[in-house]
C-alpha cells in the first residue's frame, strides 16, 4: 500500500490539550481512547486502548529515554511491572500501551457497515509518541522498543513496516521476546507460501470479512531495498530455551516456520542471515537466549547471566547494544519552494524537489488543479488564498513516500507594486515575469551589509545587483537589465550576514 493512500485512510489526529501536564512519577495511566479520531467513527475501534506509565525518580527530563514495552495477547499495559527495575536502573520512563484485545498484532481494525477496516500500528504508535513529548515539553526522546509474546511478534512486525515512514519514532534498540512467529522475508518458506504477517508475499489476504478493494492496502515488502534496510535495524531476537512447548497457532505459513518458540527463534535468524547475504547486505541484528527460561514475561525481562551483573540480558541487550545508522534505502520525499509568499497575477513558484530514492513523483499544489509529475514543477496560482502542497515520491518498487506540507503558499492580490512584506529584508520583484527590465525593492528594520544577486539554476551568480553596507530604514529599488541573459529561470537572492538568506523565483521571457 502507498504511505499517501494509507494516511489519508487513518486520518489520526491528537488532541492534545486535556494531557499538557507532565506524566506524574510514579504509575499513572491515559485513557487514549479518548483522543484518538478516525475518518471511521466506529465504537469498536481503540475500545481498549489506554495506556501505563511507570517514571522512576531519577527520570531526567532532558535526556531521560522511553522504554516501549507491548504486551502479550490477553494482557494489557499494566504488564510493564515486569519491566520497573529495568526502567528504575536506567532512568527510562516506561510506557506500556494496552493494544486493541480483538485486533491482530501488524494492525487494528474496525467494523462498518459489515466490513473490516485495518489501520497499521506504525502512525498509532507515533501518534502515542508524540503525545508523549507534548506532556514531557520535550523536543526528541530515544526509544527502546520490546513485546514479549505476541508483543513481541507486535516488534519484528512494526520494525519491518516502519522502514517506509522515515519520520517514525526514533527506535534506538528494539528486541522481540519469545513471540510466536515472525515475519520472515519472503514469500515463501519450504514451498509454503508466506502472506503477510508470516511473510512478504502479497498473493494472499489476510483472513477475515474484508470490503470490495481493501486488497490493494498490502505494502510492497518485497522490495529488496526496504527489505534490506530492515536487515540493518537496531533490532535483536531474545528467547527462552526452555520455551519449547509445540505450539500451533493454526496458520500454516506459521506452523512452518517451527513447532515451538524457541525452534521458530534460531530459525528466523538463521533464515534472515542467509537471506541478508543474498541480497547483498549483511544482517546487523542481534541473537541472544536465556538459559532454562520457558513463557515467563516476568524472568526473560529479570534474568541475569550472572549473579553478579549489574544489569539483566534483557536490559543489556536493549541499552548496551552499540547504536549503529540505519541507511535509508526506501523513498523520502522532499521539497523546497522558491517562494512561500507570490503576488498576483503573476504567481509563479518553482517547487525544487530533493527527494531521495525515488523515480517517480506527484504533486499537488492545492488549488484544485491538474496534478504534475514532473521532478521540480513551476507551478503559477491564480487565486488569492493559502495552498498546502503534496510530493508523493515512489521508487521502482512502487513504495512511496508523502510530504504535505501545509498552508505553504499564500497568494496575494498586488495592491501596489511596492506592497511591502513583514519580513526583515520584504524582497519585491515586479514585475515577474519580465521580458527586458524589472525592479527589486528590499527594506530592512535595521542597519546591516546586504549583498543582492542573480543566480542561474546552478546556484553561479550572473549579475550582482547590490553589495553595500545597508544605512536607510526606507526601501531600496534597483532597476535590473536582463540583456545578455537567456530567457528561463533564475534567482533572486538577497543575503546579509546578520540575517537570514532569501530567495525568489525570476522568469525571464
Amino acid at each position: 500500500m502507498k504511505r499517501s493512500l494509507l494516511l489519508s485512510v487513518i486520518g489520526l489526529l491528537f488532541t492534545f490539550n486535556s494531557f499538557s501536564q507532565s506524566i506524574p512519577f510514579g504509575n499513572s495511566q491515559d485513557s487514549l481512547k479518548n483522543i484518538l479520531v478516525l475518518e471511521f467513527n466506529s465504537a469498536d475501534f481503540f475500545a481498549n486502548f489506554n495506556v501505563y506509565y511507570y517514571k522512576p525518580t531519577n527520570y531526567n527530563f532532558v535526556n531521560s529515554p522511553i522504554l516501549l514495552h507491548i504486551h502479550g495477547l490477553g494482557g494489557s499495559g499494566a504488564n510493564i511491572s515486569n519491566l520497573t527495575d529495568i526502567a528504575d536502573r536506567r532512568g527510562a520512563l516506561l510506557i506500556g500501551p494496552t493494544m486493541d484485545t480483538h485486533s491482530d498484532w501488524p494492525y487494528a481494525y474496525t467494523r462498518t457497515d459489515s466490513c473490516w477496516y485495518f489501520y497499521w500500528y506504525v502512525p498509532v504508535i507515533k501518534q502515542l509518541y508524540k503525545h508523549v513529548l507534548l506532556r514531557e515539553s520535550r523536543n526528541n526522546i530515544p526509544v527502546y522498543l520490546t513485546g514479549f509474546s505476541a508483543g513481541g511478534q507486535f516488534v519484528t512486525r512494526y520494525m519491518l513496516i516502519r522502514q517506509g515512514i522515515p519520520d517514525s519514532i526514533p527506535i534506538k534498540m528494539a528486541v522481540s521476546v519469545n513471540p510466536a512467529s515472525y515475519t520472515f522475508c519472503t514469500d515463501s518458506l519450504n514451498g509454503i507460501e508466506m502472506p503477510y504477517p508470516c511473510g512478504i508475499s502479497r498473493d494472499s489476504i489476510i483472513s477475515g470479512s474484508l470490503c470490495s478493494g481493501l486488497q490493494t492496502w498490502y505494502l510492497p515488502f518485497e522490495c529488496n531495498e526496504h527489505v534490506i534496510q530492515y536487515y540493518n535495524e537496531n533490532y535483536g531476537v531474545l528467547i527462552g530455551t526452555a520455551d519449547t512447548v509445540n505450539f500451533n497457532p493454526g496458520w500454516t505459513c506459521m506452523d512452518v516456520q517451527g513447532s515451538d518458540r524457541y525452534e521458530r527463534a534460531r530459525n528466523f535468524y538463521n533464515f534472515s542471515t542467509n537471506d541478508a547475504i543474498a541480497r547483498g547486505t549483511t544482517l546487523q541484528w542481534i541473537y541472544d537466549s536465556i538459559v532454562g527460561i520457558a513463557h515467563d514475561g516476568y524472568w526473560m525481562y529479570n534474568t541475569k547471566r550472572n549473579v553478579t551483573d549489574s544489569s539483566t540480558i534483557a536490559e543489556t541487550l536493549l541499552f548496551d547494544t552499540p547504536y549503529h545508522p540505519v541507511p535509508q534505502l526506501t523513498p523520502v520525499a522532499s521539497f523546497v519552494a522558491s517562494d512561500t509568499v507570490v503576488i498576483l497575477p503573476n504567481a509563479f513558484v518553482l517547487f525544487s524537489n530533493q527527494s531521495i530514492n525515488a523515480v517517480s513523483y506527484l504533486w499537488d499544489f492545492g488549488d484544485g488543479s491538474l496534478q504534475s509529475s514532473e521532478s521540480s514543477p513551476v507551478h503559477i496560482y491564480q487565486d488569492s488564498g493559502y495552498y498546502s502542497v503534496t510530493l508523493i515520491s515512489c521508487n521502482t518498487c512502487g513504495w512511496c513516500d508523502t510530504l504535505v506540507k501545509q498552508n505553504l503558499i499564500e497568494v496575494k492580490n498586488q495592491n501596489t507594486v511596492n506592497e511591502i512584506y513583514s519580513e526583515n529584508f520584504n524582497l519585491q520583484i515586479f514585475p515577474n515575469p519580465f521580458t527586458d527590465k524589472t525592479n527589486f525593492s528590499f527594506f530592512l528594520r535595521e542597519p546591516a551589509l546586504v549583498t543582492l544577486e542573480i543566480t542561474n539554476y546552478l546556484g553561479q551568480t550572473v549579475a550582482t545587483l547590490y553589495n553595500e553596507y545597508f544605512t536607510s530604514n526606507e526601501a531600496h529599488t534597483i532597476e535590473f537589465d536582463s540583456k545578455g541573459l537567456n530567457a528561463g529561470i533564475y534567482y533572486c537572492i538577497l543575503r546579509s550576514p546578520d540575517f537570514m538568506e532569501f530567495r525568489k523565483l525570476v522568469i525571464i521571457k
